[in-house]
């Protein structure tokens, strides 16, 4: 064991070529931590945007709908990080399935369009829902 003396950096000098090797496995891992701290970020985030909304459930079920709906959004093609955060903000105002939703009929019409890209099906639906509220 090497024990540097007080106020002494050990530096290391790495020659070319530099490697990493990263196995599938890792990489899922990896994959898995990233998502489980963005629903955490997700969840603070909704519960400071939607208060009322948010009021009656606890995290761990706040998480996993979170998830969930990263997974629906994800099937829609929505997978960008911002468009997935404004389809969850959707989710948190107007319920988990309001896709599905009859007064809202028009929003799984816009998801299912294979011609659009997730961010063009966001703000499609962004718009309609403002100009509904207006």
């Amino acid at each position: 064991m090497i024990v540097n003396p007080p106020g002494v950096r050990l530096t290391i000098q790495l020659k070319p070529p530099y490697m990493f090797v990263v196995n599938n496995k890792q990489i899922e891992l990896l994959k898995k931590q990233k998502a489980e701290i963005f629903a955490i970020e997700m969840c603070a985030h909704l519960r400071k945007t939607f208060p009322e909304k948010t009021a009656g459930i606890n995290d761990s079920e706040l998480i996993t709908l979170i998830k969930k709906s990263v997974n629906k959004a994800n099937y829609y093609g929505i997978t960008g990080k911002g468009d997935i955060i404004v389809f969850l903000e959707f989710v948190a105002f107007h319920g988990d399935d309001f896709q599905n939703d009859p007064k809202f009929a028009w929003v799984e019409k816009i998801l299912k369009q294979k011609k659009l890209i997730g961010s063009e099906k966001i703000n499609q639906i962004e718009k309609r829902f403002v100009f509904q509220i207006k």
